[in-house]
């Protein structure tokens, strides 16, 4: 078929003009068939879309038809795994989201969340595993417990004492553990920093039995009582699982 404008379709029906049947199959070649094309909108669904015969290919995007090759596409799978799939001109995967929702940057089959073949550029990261808080007492707190098995896990803590007292502390931990209990060697390696007396330190450790056992922070000392709540200033954590899965 010819590619024909709207105005040159219009032109063929102009009053006083005799179509032809190839005009009149240029005109129902014009228009969106939903059987044929693959092309439908209701209300329910919106916008539908299906690839043409055996072709993955939903969408491909052009600066102008003059291009043979797509500057991007958008195909779905129609295997078991209904991968939908973003393609940039050399036909590699830069977006893949699959099935049961793992994303892969660059990455044909993501194992994970989000799998990138690639650097990563962010301004922060923060660990979501777990987060909370507990007492600056100067007791032993736990931040997180009833772990059963091997872990690696990363933690970013703080903790504020009363504006101008001076009592401040951090900590980046890189904490991991083959169960609990006497026979473990767990490991905790730290990077600290406080603000004034070496009692303002921040202190971690492991505790617990082989199938059931914890991580543990306190302050060095007390840090006192917020006047607004009357409770203990808190240690605040973000912890990362770093374990493979």
């Amino acid at each position: 078929m010819a590619l024909l404008n709207r105005q040159s379709l219009i032109n063929y029906f102009k009053r006083g003009s005799t179509p032809t049947e190839k005009h009149f199959s240029d005109l129902i070649d014009s228009t969106v068939n939903i059987v044929d094309d693959g092309i439908a909108r209701d209300r329910k669904n919106g916008f539908r879309i299906t690839s043409v015969g055996n072709s993955n290919r939903l969408i491909s995007f052009y600066k102008d038809f003059k291009q043979i090759d797509p500057e991007w596409s958008i195909s779905l799978e129609k295997d078991k795994s209904s991968n939908l799939t973003f393609q940039e001109l050399n036909n590699d995967p830069a977006i893949v989201l699959k099935s049961g929702g793992n994303v892969g940057i660059g990455v044909e089959n993501p194992k994970s969340k989000l799998d990138i073949d690639g650097i990563v550029t962010s301004k922060g990261r923060v660990g979501s595993f777990k987060k909370g808080q507990v007492p600056a007492d100067g007791k032993w707190h736990v931040v997180i417990g009833e772990l059963s098995e091997p872990c690696a896990l990363e933690l970013m803590v703080r903790v504020d004492g009363e504006k101008g007292s001076g009592r401040y502390a951090l900590a980046h931990v890189i904490a991991l553990n083959t169960f609990g209990g006497r026979m473990s060697k767990g490991s905790i390696k730290k990077s600290s920093a406080y603000y004034g007396s070496f009692f303002n330190r921040l202190r971690f450790k492991w505790v617990g039995e082989m199938y059931n056992y914890s991580l543990q922070v306190k302050t060095a000392r007390h840090f006192g009582l917020d006047p607004k709540t009357g409770e203990p200033y808190p240690i605040v954590f973000s912890i990362g699982n770093l374990m493979p899965v």
